[in-house]
Formats: structure tokens, C-alpha cells, sequence
């Protein structure tokens, strides 16, 4: 089956398509993969003659190492990542545009100085307003994280997810998408496995 990747946009989910065809190559429907909820573990999606295609595992698997590839295109782009890029990868989350290191420029901090009054806000340090998770710190308390970019050498990059104050990354979890992707795996080689020992 052929699968084409469509971006998110402002209008648009992240989706992945493909033709359904009878045997002899005659064209039936065209199916639509909304990655979120692929990701979140719904295998059944809408097709263009209002019927509901429910995906194999197998397919869920190859849907998947598309989604992730094309998202590394997006992801891997060289030199700084703008505010401006993010907005046009069609990525709706940090965790699925940035990795930590990664170089971006003064308006993608501003953003997050601007959306909400910032945890940490100096000139070579800024923490967003929220949390985004709870990790237990040396002596085993949990402590609350923040998006971190920090300056250095005139250059902002983005640090990850830290204590207040810090710029150590201290969640070290893989995306959802390749949590995802493990969990279709481990499925498939249970089946296997089934259908050998049957």
C-alpha cells in the first residue's frame, strides 16, 4: 500500500492517506490516518465513503515509520530553529519539535517569555510559566520541570525540560511517537511468536 504524509497546519491535522483497491487495482476509497490518534491507540479511521478502515498492526507499524520519518525531516533541519519553523512543521508540541541542544533563535525564546510570566527569566536563562512534568530529583523528591533555553556564547538553545534555575534535561523518555512505535513492535512479535508456537 502507498501511504503519503500530510503535514499539520493552523487548518489541518497531522494525517497520513492511502487508496484502498480491489484486487484487480480498481480504485474503492481513500483512507485518512490522523497521526494523533494513531499515536494515542485508535487503529480505526475515517475513509472518503464514510465506512471506517481498521488498521492491522502491521499497517499501524509501516504508518508509523513514515510518520517518524518524515517528522525527522522536519526535526533534523540544520542551523537555528525559528519560532517561524516550528509553526510551519506542523508539529503541535515542543517535544515533537525540539531535542535538546538544539539551536533556536531570540523570537522562539521570546514566545515563551511572552505567553505567560516566565519561571526563570534572565538574559542567558529562560524557564516557561508552566510545568510540563514532575521528575524526582538526587535525593528522590519530585520537582516540577520547565521548557529551558539558555545563552551561551550569544548563541539561545534549547536545553530541554529542567529544575527551576537549571539547565540540566532531566526528562530522558522516549516521544510519544516512538513509545508508540515500540508498543506496536512488542505486539507483533507476540503474535509471531503465537502463531509459531500454535
Amino acid at each position: 500500500m502507498k501511504y503519503t504524509y500530510h503535514r499539520g497546519s493552523e487548518n489541518s491535522q497531522e494525517c497520513v492517506d492511502f487508496d484502498l483497491r480491489r484486487e484487480n487495482g480498481d480504485y474503492i476509497t481513500t483512507c485518512v490516518v490522523n497521526v494523533d490518534l494513531l499515536i494515542c491507540g485508535v487503529s480505526q479511521h475515517p475513509c472518503t465513503n464514510d465506512d471506517a478502515y481498521d488498521l492491522s498492526a502491521e499497517e499501524q507499524l509501516a504508518i508509523l515509520r513514515i510518520i517518524e520519518q518524515e517528522r525527522s525531516k522536519i526535526t533534523d533541519k540544520q542551523g537555528a530553529k525559528s519560532l517561524q519553523d516550528w509553526n510551519d512543521s506542523g508539529l503541535r508540541t515542543l517535544e515533537e519539535y525540539l531535542r535538546p541542544d538544539d539551536e533556536v533563535t531570540e523570537d522562539f525564546v521570546e514566545y515563551f517569555v511572552n505567553i505567560m510570566p516566565p519561571t526563570t527569566c534572565r538574559s542567558n536563562l529562560v524557564q516557561s510559566g508552566e510545568p510540563y512534568s514532575h521528575e524526582r530529583d538526587e535525593n528522590g523528591h519530585y520537582r516540577p520541570t520547565f521548557d529551558t533555553f539558555y545563552k551561551q556564547d550569544g548563541v539561545w538553545r534549547f536545553a530541554g525540560w529542567c529544575f527551576a534555575r537549571e539547565r540540566k534535561n532531566r526528562v530522558e523518555r522516549p516521544s510519544r511517537l516512538a513509545e508508540k512505535i515500540a508498543l506496536v513492535e512488542e505486539r507483533l512479535e507476540r503474535y509471531r511468536k503465537a502463531e509459531n508456537n500454535g
